[in-house]
This record gives C-alpha cells, sequence and structure tokens, in this order.
C-alpha cells in the first residue's frame, strides 16, 4: 500500500488526499468475506468488480493501471477521468461471506442488474 501512494504522490500528488477522503473503512471488513464493489464516474456506475483487499488499495491498483495505460476498457475511462482531474468513487455493494465461487457469481448478478437498468458497465463480456 505504501508503494502506491508513494507512486501516486510522486506522479500524480493531488489524487492522494482526494483517495484517502473519499474511502472509509470498516474496521474487521478486510477479514471476513469478499467484497463485491462498483467504479462510479460521479454518479454513474461503470464497473463492478471484486475484491479480499482494502478497498482503498484496490482503487488504487487500478488508478496504477490506468496510469501506465493499460487498453482495457477500464482503465481508458479510469485514465479520462484523471485527465479531467478526477478520479473514480468505489462504493461497496455487499460482501459474501462464504466462498469465492459465490463473490464471483454475485459480481455477474451486479454487473447484469446495472446492464439491465440500461447503464454501460465495462467489465469484460
Amino acid at each position: 500500500l505504501f508503494y502506491y501512494f508513494y507512486t501516486m504522490s510522486r506522479h500524480s500528488p493531488q489524487y492522494v488526499p482526494k483517495i484517502k477522503d473519499q474511502l472509509k473503512e470498516v474496521p474487521g471488513w478486510n477479514n471476513i468475506g469478499y467484497k463485491i464493489y462498483v467504479l462510479f464516474d460521479g454518479e454513474m456506475p461503470f464497473y463492478v468488480g471484486v475484491t479480499k483487499q482494502f478497498l482503498l488499495h484496490r482503487l488504487l491498483c487500478h488508478i496504477s493501471f490506468a496510469i501506465i495505460n493499460n487498453p482495457a476498457p477500464v482503465y481508458k475511462k479510469i485514465k479520462q477521468l484523471i485527465d479531467r482531474g478526477a478520479i473514480p468513487s468505489v462504493k461497496i455493494l455487499e460482501i459474501v461471506c462464504t466462498s469465492k465461487i459465490e463473490a464471483y457469481e454475485r459480481e455477474q448478478y451486479w454487473i447484469k442488474y446495472f446492464l439491465k437498468n440500461g447503464l454501460e458497465i465495462l467489465n469484460k463480456k
């Protein structure tokens, strides 16, 4: 985690306070299961993911891939946000405590949910 803050502070110092202020981890959540999360551009969701990591760490991974110009659509979107002087926000949709398989099934549920409601979700299809 230190590496990501160090990298961000050297290459994009203006984003570090925004990231730290935006994410509020609930104590103990990192140890109780998989987090299904969504990335937002303002109020519009654009990516659904699953992780056991702290959300701050996962968001910084996404931002790092965007900064190095990873060609995946989600990273292009994040790079566009960064170029506009913004970063994505992230929120937990649910926590799955049973298994990795169930976590990925729930991730697919949320992707389909957003797509069904007319939103453009950039996950690989």
